[in-house]
């Protein structure tokens, strides 16, 4: 018994199915317009949609046709299908520019981006930066001129940084810092581009083609926005660079020395005193420039070193073999 009444309740759906199917084909694109608006009203957006997506492909009368896509339009809107609803705002306005809804469609077209990108963020802030990259990419190449495109880009950007593609991220950066160069995000960016080439710089031993581009982005932020709140934090990482610099020729200097090479070791301390005077590594090269100077015998050369290292850095942590040394060789005749 159960059995037939369950077969006689799924033949009526499907025969009931069959009828709708029917009367939906026979409708006019302005009774789906009618019924479209009625389900809307209802908040049975999702019924609503198939009506109005019929009625705005077929409907004739150019009169109905605007308000036909922003009513499609803004059914897709409350379905969250924020990239579809900007499809329809935009025929309004591109189609029908002096329609009285065209003002509102170009505010709705910002909404649905503002929208989009609300989404996106929530991704990005939940750290699922694939999801939230595609998001972006959709805003990136379906807007032109709203109002979140440049933050869009930025994040865009971001996205690649977070997942370590640091090359891809220097380039998305550099596209806002050329296409939106009143953007307020510039800063930000320039900054950017300085961390991604600091993350991709290498141990002091390696090729330092990176570090040097890092060190180039950090001054270029140091000098084109000297109010920026992450001067500071720019600042050090400039710094932390060029003591990675310092401490490569510094370890040069440290191999020949060993090595009993003191003449070029003599040249690479002198060049991070000469280069990289600011570094910690400044003082300890003066020291030992001086003593590669004594060893080479060049007491006229040592003592003058010395006399400057001493100048420079009274209280430096071999400041009294200094002195020493130079007592030593103050009896010693000039070459």
């Amino acid at each position: 018994m159960n059995k037939c009444f369950g077969i006689i309740i799924t033949a009526t759906v499907i025969l009931f199915s069959g009828c709708a199917g029917i009367m939906n084909k026979n409708m006019s694109a302005e009774q789906h317009l009618k019924k479209g608006l009625e389900l809307h009203d209802r908040r049975d957006y999702k019924a609503a949609q198939k009506h109005l997506k019929i009625s705005a492909e077929q409907i004739q009368n150019q009169d109905l046709l605007p308000k036909t896509l922003y009513l499609y339009g803004e059914t897709l809107f409350n379905l969250n299908k924020f990239s579809q609803a900007s499809q329809q705002y935009s025929r309004i306005v591109w189609s029908f520019p002096d329609d009285s809804l065209a003002a509102i469609a170009r505010h709705k077209v910002d909404e649905c981006y503002n929208s989009q990108f609300r989404d996106a963020m929530k991704k990005y802030k939940n750290e699922d930066f694939l999801d939230a990259r595609d998001a972006l990419k959709v805003i990136i190449l379906s807007s032109r001129a709203t109002t979140v495109i440049d933050s869009a880009r930025f994040f865009y950007a971001g996205c690649f940084y977070e997942v370590k593609e640091y090359i891809l991220a220097i380039s998305e950066y550099q596209r806002l810092m050329k296409f939106y160069p009143k953007s307020h995000l510039m800063d930000d960016s320039q900054y950017q581009i300085g961390m991604c080439f600091y993350k991709l710089s290498p141990k002091y031993a390696l090729d330092q083609d990176y570090t040097n581009k890092a060190i180039q982005e950090f001054q270029a932020f140091l000098e084109d926005f000297p109010d920026s709140p992450r001067r500071s934090e720019a600042h050090q990482r400039y710094l932390e660079l060029r003591g990675k610099l310092a401490e490569k020729d510094f370890k040069t200097g440290e191999l020949y020395r060993k090595m009993k090479e003191f003449r070029p070791a003599e040249i690479a301390y002198q060049d991070v005193i000469n280069k990289f005077y600011d570094t910690e590594y400044a003082p300890i090269s003066y020291f030992q420039r001086a003593e590669c100077l004594r060893k080479l015998e060049d007491f006229a050369a040592a003592k003058a070193a010395y006399t400057t290292y001493l100048e420079k850095y009274p209280k430096h942590k071999s400041a009294a073999r200094a002195k020493r040394a130079l007592h030593s060789i103050s009896q010693q005749p000039s070459n």
